[in-house]
């Protein structure tokens, strides 16, 4: 499967627009997702506590999976986000494409955050 991944500012819209362009069952689809302006806190995207809980650990490998459109990266974005502004951490994303359009919005702070893509920062075998 081919991606094609691009983001563009729309008038009237404080944030991004990320384009996904892809071959469904061999026919040409196109994915459009509003991307906010800031990045939400974990409250407002309603995640559960075990999330506030996870900002405790001293080091571990958090997965974050799901469908498409069901939140990923705005789940990762804000639970990172939560993290730099409280602690030092040293942060490395692992996505199979780069969805750094939300992650850039992150303001420097207290962590250093590492953005890897599949096929550009690390690869399969």
């Amino acid at each position: 499967m081919y991606r094609i991944i691009r983001s563009y500012e729309v008038i009237g819209h404080d944030g991004l627009c990320r384009l996904a362009g892809y071959y469904q069952q061999g026919t040409p689809a196109l994915a459009i997702r509003l991307l906010p302006e800031r990045i939400p806190s974990l409250a407002e995207i309603g995640a559960p506590k075990a999330w506030q809980k996870m900002k405790a650990l001293e080091q571990g490998l958090i997965l974050v999976t799901g469908r498409t459109g069901a939140g990923k990266t705005t789940t990762l974005a804000a639970f990172i986000e939560a993290l730099n502004q409280e602690k030092s951490y040293h942060i490395i994303t692992l996505e199979k494409i780069n969805t750094k359009d939300m992650i850039q919005m992150y303001e420097v702070s207290r962590s250093l955050i590492i953005l890897g893509t599949l096929g550009v920062n690390f690869f399969c075998l």
